[in-house]
Protein backbone atom coordinates (compact mmCIF):
# COMPACT_ATOMS: atom_id res chain seq x y z
CA UNK A 1 0.00 0.00 0.00
CA UNK A 2 1.09 3.17 -1.10
CA UNK A 3 1.95 6.27 1.53
CA UNK A 4 -0.93 8.34 0.33
CA UNK A 5 -3.78 5.43 0.50
CA UNK A 6 -2.14 4.60 4.15
CA UNK A 7 -2.72 8.21 4.80
CA UNK A 8 -5.91 8.26 3.93
CA UNK A 9 -7.04 5.15 5.14
CA UNK A 10 -5.76 6.40 9.20
CA UNK A 11 -8.11 8.94 8.66
CA UNK A 12 -5.04 11.61 8.70
CA UNK A 13 -6.09 14.67 6.97
CA UNK A 14 -5.00 14.97 3.15
CA UNK A 15 -2.77 17.92 1.74
CA UNK A 16 -3.97 21.18 0.07
CA UNK A 17 -5.38 19.98 -3.11
CA UNK A 18 -4.54 23.39 -4.77
CA UNK A 19 -0.73 22.58 -3.98
CA UNK A 20 -1.01 19.39 -5.03
CA UNK A 21 -2.35 20.64 -8.60
CA UNK A 22 0.87 23.31 -8.44
CA UNK A 23 3.42 20.54 -7.28
CA UNK A 24 1.97 17.97 -10.43
CA UNK A 25 3.74 19.95 -13.20
CA UNK A 26 3.30 22.05 -15.72
CA UNK A 27 1.15 20.10 -17.91
CA UNK A 28 -1.93 20.16 -15.39
CA UNK A 29 -1.24 23.83 -14.61
CA UNK A 30 -0.81 24.21 -18.85
CA UNK A 31 -4.23 22.79 -19.23
CA UNK A 32 -6.21 24.28 -16.58
CA UNK A 33 -4.59 27.70 -18.13
CA UNK A 34 -5.90 26.63 -21.51
CA UNK A 35 -9.42 26.05 -20.28
CA UNK A 36 -9.74 29.36 -18.31
CA UNK A 37 -8.89 31.10 -21.11
CA UNK A 38 -11.42 29.37 -23.27
CA UNK A 39 -14.10 29.71 -20.76
CA UNK A 40 -13.91 33.37 -20.46
CA UNK A 41 -13.57 34.22 -24.28
CA UNK A 42 -17.01 31.85 -24.10
CA UNK A 43 -18.19 33.87 -21.68
CA UNK A 44 -17.36 37.32 -22.90
CA UNK A 45 -19.16 36.22 -26.40
CA UNK A 46 -22.01 35.27 -24.80
CA UNK A 47 -22.43 38.17 -22.75
CA UNK A 48 -21.93 40.23 -25.33
CA UNK A 49 -24.53 38.35 -27.18
CA UNK A 50 -27.16 38.73 -24.29
CA UNK A 51 -26.65 41.97 -23.55
CA UNK A 52 -27.21 43.22 -27.33
CA UNK A 53 -30.57 41.21 -27.90
CA UNK A 54 -29.33 38.55 -30.35
CA UNK A 55 -30.44 36.22 -28.01
CA UNK A 56 -33.58 34.56 -26.07
CA UNK A 57 -31.84 34.44 -22.89
CA UNK A 58 -33.08 36.81 -20.21
CA UNK A 59 -30.07 39.50 -19.24
CA UNK A 60 -29.42 37.89 -15.66
CA UNK A 61 -28.03 34.72 -17.19
CA UNK A 62 -25.86 36.86 -19.77
CA UNK A 63 -24.03 38.61 -16.44
CA UNK A 64 -23.96 35.14 -14.51
CA UNK A 65 -22.29 33.04 -16.28
CA UNK A 66 -19.66 30.46 -15.78
CA UNK A 67 -16.98 32.68 -15.33
CA UNK A 68 -18.67 34.48 -12.44
CA UNK A 69 -20.04 31.72 -11.13
CA UNK A 70 -16.98 29.99 -10.82
CA UNK A 71 -15.19 33.10 -9.30
CA UNK A 72 -18.19 33.11 -6.72
CA UNK A 73 -17.82 29.63 -5.88
CA UNK A 74 -14.17 29.26 -5.62
CA UNK A 75 -14.24 32.55 -3.38
CA UNK A 76 -16.92 30.69 -1.35
CA UNK A 77 -14.41 28.00 -0.98
CA UNK A 78 -11.60 29.67 -0.05
CA UNK A 79 -13.59 30.21 3.71
CA UNK A 80 -12.58 27.17 5.36
CA UNK A 81 -10.17 24.17 4.77
CA UNK A 82 -13.13 21.63 4.07
CA UNK A 83 -14.71 24.05 1.08
CA UNK A 84 -11.05 24.55 -0.39
CA UNK A 85 -10.54 20.68 -0.67
CA UNK A 86 -14.09 20.17 -2.55
CA UNK A 87 -15.86 23.18 -3.19
CA UNK A 88 -12.66 25.14 -5.14
CA UNK A 89 -11.93 21.97 -7.79
CA UNK A 90 -15.38 21.47 -8.58
CA UNK A 91 -16.29 25.28 -9.06
CA UNK A 92 -16.06 25.43 -13.05
CA UNK A 93 -18.00 22.43 -13.27
CA UNK A 94 -20.53 22.96 -10.89
CA UNK A 95 -20.84 26.09 -12.20
CA UNK A 96 -21.18 24.98 -16.13
CA UNK A 97 -24.09 22.54 -14.41
CA UNK A 98 -25.62 25.67 -12.98
CA UNK A 99 -25.68 27.84 -15.84
CA UNK A 100 -26.73 25.16 -18.41
CA UNK A 101 -29.77 23.90 -16.08
CA UNK A 102 -30.57 27.66 -15.91
CA UNK A 103 -30.36 28.55 -19.38
CA UNK A 104 -32.64 25.38 -20.10
CA UNK A 105 -35.00 26.30 -17.57
CA UNK A 106 -35.85 29.36 -18.97
CA UNK A 107 -35.97 28.34 -22.55
CA UNK A 108 -38.54 25.95 -21.83
CA UNK A 109 -40.42 28.31 -19.71
CA UNK A 110 -40.63 30.52 -22.46
CA UNK A 111 -41.34 28.31 -24.90
CA UNK A 112 -44.10 26.74 -23.41
CA UNK A 113 -45.54 30.14 -22.71
CA UNK A 114 -44.86 30.99 -26.18
CA UNK A 115 -46.68 27.50 -27.76
CA UNK A 116 -50.13 28.58 -24.79
CA UNK A 117 -49.79 32.42 -26.82
CA UNK A 118 -50.01 30.80 -30.39
CA UNK A 119 -52.57 28.22 -29.04
CA UNK A 120 -54.93 30.99 -27.85
CA UNK A 121 -54.64 32.76 -30.47
CA UNK A 122 -54.89 30.45 -33.40
CA UNK A 123 -58.23 29.22 -31.80
CA UNK A 124 -59.13 32.93 -32.04
CA UNK A 125 -58.13 33.03 -35.79
CA UNK A 126 -60.16 29.93 -36.55
CA UNK A 127 -63.15 30.92 -33.94
CA UNK A 128 -63.41 34.34 -35.96
CA UNK A 129 -63.30 32.40 -39.37
CA UNK A 130 -65.98 29.83 -38.79
CA UNK A 131 -68.08 32.90 -37.41
CA UNK A 132 -69.93 34.53 -39.77
CA UNK A 133 -69.72 38.50 -40.28
CA UNK A 134 -72.22 40.66 -39.02
CA UNK A 135 -74.01 43.40 -41.03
Amino acid sequence: MSLRLAALASGAPGGDPLAAVADSGGLLVGLWALATILMIAASAGLSLTVARRRSTLPRWLGLANTVVVTLALAMTGLASEPLRAFLTPVAPNLAHALFFASASLTSSAKESFRSSIRSQTSGTRSRQAIRPKSR
